[in-house]
C-alpha cells in the first residue's frame, strides 16, 4: 500500500511546497492582504468541515479513505484550480487564486497539526471501516 500512497503524498508535498514559496514571493512584493488571508482559512474550514460531514452520515466507510480523500480535496484540486486562476488577467480572479493557493499552505498546517483527527478521523467519528 505503501508504494500506492507514497506518490500521492510526495505529489501533495510538491504542491505545498510549490504554494508556499509563491506565497513567500506575493509576501515579498506585498501583493497579500487581510481579507485574502481570511478568505483562504475560510476555504481550508469549508473543506475540512465538507471531508467530516462526508464522513460523519456513512455508516461503513473503506479504512484508507482519508489517506486517499485528503490529499485529493486539500492539495490536488485546490492546487489545479489555484493555478489554472492565476493565469487570468482578472484582477477579482487573481485575488481569488492567491485565496486557493494560500488555503492549500494553510490546509497543510491544519492537517499538520491536527493529524490525529484528519487522518484518524474515522476513529474520531466512531465510524465502522471494511476493508
Amino acid at each position: 500500500m505503501g508504494l500506492i500512497l507514497a506518490p500521492i503524498y510526495i505529489g501533495a508535498l510538491i504542491i505545498y511546497i510549490i504554494c508556499l514559496t509563491q506565497i513567500t514571493k506575493w509576501l515579498h512584493n506585498g501583493d497579500l492582504n487581510i481579507s485574502m488571508t481570511l478568505f483562504a482559512i475560510l476555504i481550508s474550514l469549508i473543506i475540512l468541515l465538507g471531508i467530516g460531514l462526508s464522513y460523519y452520515f456513512k455508516e461503513k466507510v473503506y479504512a484508507l479513505s482519508p489517506l486517499f480523500r485528503i490529499p485529493t480535496w486539500l492539495f490536488y484540486i485546490p492546487g489545479a484550480i489555484g493555478f489554472i486562476l492565476i493565469q487570468s488577467q482578472n484582477t477579482q480572479i487573481e485575488n481569488i487564486a492567491k485565496s486557493i493557493i494560500l488555503s492549500i499552505v494553510f490546509s497543510g498546517v491544519l492537517v499538520f497539526i491536527f493529524h490525529k483527527y484528519t487522518f484518524g478521523i474515522l476513529k474520531f467519528l466512531k465510524i465502522k471501516k471494511y476493508h
